[in-house]
């Protein structure tokens, strides 16, 4: 447990001066709001920021299959430049409504921003006498400005950009070649690359293992979230509380004269839920859980159980199956790793095996081995994420007789410790070899 205390903190902007976000904060609070006559959608009650309904033939108009231009023409009072370019798109076809943004639902919404007036220009300087000049502009924004006279010295310098038409040519031809790749409801054909037709959002876990270790290193199969989003992630970590009658209560190391009563002796709880209460709103993909599941010194068994059988001890049912639960949680994976605490804090011995076991048991626990790695793509975002679940604990695997209080493989671990049959360690000696 970390206690508080110290200075008052900064106001918030005195801790802003030197944040290295203090220049993106900046740039952000600068950046001027966007034109709401850009945006393209159907909305749902004439709720939209402007018109009912408004550019709707941008999109093809009112349908549940929108396929938005990348670039349209509009005024000049919009843009100088006459063009804007799709620059965000929500929505797809079959589900209303698809989009809720700032109180309002569409069936989808489309953002543009206006696109540079692009020029080629060639200047030409000459010392003279005598000079003559002529200087000619037309709506292709090019501009040709010439010095003439009695020359003396020469200076030519020319700047080549693409033109208007041309980075519309560009866009249609990528348009052209997303096309065949596209699916009619939204996402992308397997053909496209981001995964292949089999990869679903689906956990795939490899066969039960013989011993705890044996699936330390594998890669599980590509994860896929088809869904168009937004996604999020929870991450949690040093979570699981110490087991009473009457429920789990804090592994608290406060000074009484800190403690809060119905905070200190429920934190757990509160967190959870608080997460419960977000995830209403804000469901996640799935958990990244950081270790030290179970305090202060792991399950209460020590290992040396099958991979097919699992002891209840408790603490998996209540510390974890039913504090995390609710709409939007419910199922969800958690990718889980051991803290130095799983393994028994200070000891080497504890239920560990166990909670890689849960794997096979649980709906939800994902902890196939103490390090392994998983690839979850984004097809509809076309991005991926490569998750790598690492085991740390070496750090804490030390000489014997070195930091007992905080060595797994110390003095604290019980004559004749040994893990060997579900592949850890055989002894004190073999722990931090």
């Amino acid at each position: 447990g970390c206690g508080g205390g110290g200075e008052p903190a900064a106001s918030a902007e005195e801790g802003l001066k030197g944040n290295i976000f203090a220049a993106e904060v900046a740039r952000i609070e600068s950046t001027p709001a966007r034109d709401v006559r850009l945006a393209a959608y159907w909305d749902i009650g004439e709720c939209g920021p402007g018109l009912d309904d408004q550019n709707v033939e941008w999109c093809g108009g009112l349908t549940f299959q929108p396929k938005c231009r990348d670039v349209v023409r509009v005024n000049t009072s919009l843009c100088e430049s006459e063009h804007a370019s799709l620059l965000y798109f929500s929505g797809r076809g079959g589900r209303r409504p698809w989009v809720w943004m700032d109180g309002c639902e569409y069936e989808y919404f489309a953002e543009y921003s206006c696109l540079p007036i692009t020029s080629t220009s060639t200047v030409t300087s000459t010392t003279t006498s005598t000079t003559t000049s002529s200087t000619t502009r037309t709506t292709t924004s090019t501009s040709t400005t010439t010095f003439t006279g009695t020359t003396t010295s020469t200076t030519s310098t020319t700047v080549l950009t693409t033109t208007l038409a041309q980075e519309v040519e560009m866009m249609q031809r990528m348009f052209d070649l997303e096309l065949p790749l596209a699916m009619p409801g939204g996402g992308w054909k397997p053909e496209a690359g981001f995964g292949d037709a089999e990869c679903t959002s689906e956990w795939r876990l490899p066969s039960v293992p013989a011993l705890a270790t044996e699936h330390n290193g594998v890669q599980l199969r590509d994860v896929c979230m088809r869904n168009m989003g937004p996604h999020y992630v929870y991450v949690i970590g040093d979570w699981g509380g110490v087991m009473h009658p009457q429920g789990p209560k804090p592994a608290d190391q406060r000074p009484k004269n800190a403690f809060v009563h119905g905070v200190d002796d429920r934190a757990q709880l509160r967190v959870a839920a608080q997460m419960a209460e977000r995830a209403k709103t804000r469901p996640p993909d799935y958990f990244l859980n950081a270790g030290d599941n179970f305090y202060w010194s792991g399950l209460n068994i020590n290992c040396g159980t099958p991979s097919n059988t699992i002891i209840p001890t408790g603490q998996f049912e209540w510390n974890y199956e039913k504090v995390y639960t609710g709409e939007g949680i419910d199922g969800k994976p958690w990718l889980s790793v051991l803290g130095n605490h799983d393994y028994g804090g200070y000891m080497f011995n504890k239920g560990w095996d166990q909670q890689i076991a849960y794997t096979w048991a649980s709906n939800k626990w994902v902890m196939p081995a103490a390090y392994y790695m998983v690839p979850v793509q984004y097809p509809d975002q076309m991005f991926s994420v490569d998750i790598f679940i690492l085991d740390t604990n070496f750090l804490d695997a030390k000489e014997t007789y070195e930091d007992p209080e905080h060595n797994i493989c110390g003095p604290h671990n019980p004559t004749g410790a040994d893990c060997s049959s579900v592949g850890g360690p055989s002894s004190v000696y073999q722990c931090h070899s």
